[in-house]
């Protein structure tokens, strides 16, 4: 089962009768969180994707390219400085 293999997740999950749907189940923030982070197309047929880790990585990757481009306009500008000497 896909939800045993995060690890922390099971003493967060409610208890499910078989044949129960899981859209009937209340999930806590933290299970609901750590499903979603580590099995995200698990999370999405669950039901219970709120697209926050995503937003998180487009952060993140926004983040490094803006630091990216800063130390390319210094290389060029270093460049620049040293060839006219």
């Amino acid at each position: 089962m896909r939800l045993n293999k995060i690890e922390g997740l099971k003493p967060l999950l409610p208890n499910r009768k078989y044949g129960q749907k899981w859209e009937d189940l209340e999930y806590g923030i933290s299970a609901r969180s750590l499903i979603e982070k580590s099995d995200t197309p698990l999370a999405i047929d669950l039901k219970i994707n709120s697209g926050y880790w995503e937003k998180i990585e487009k952060a993140e990757k926004s983040r490094l390219k803006y630091f990216h481009e800063i130390d390319r306009n210094i290389e060029k500008l270093t460049k620049k400085r040293f060839s006219n000497f």
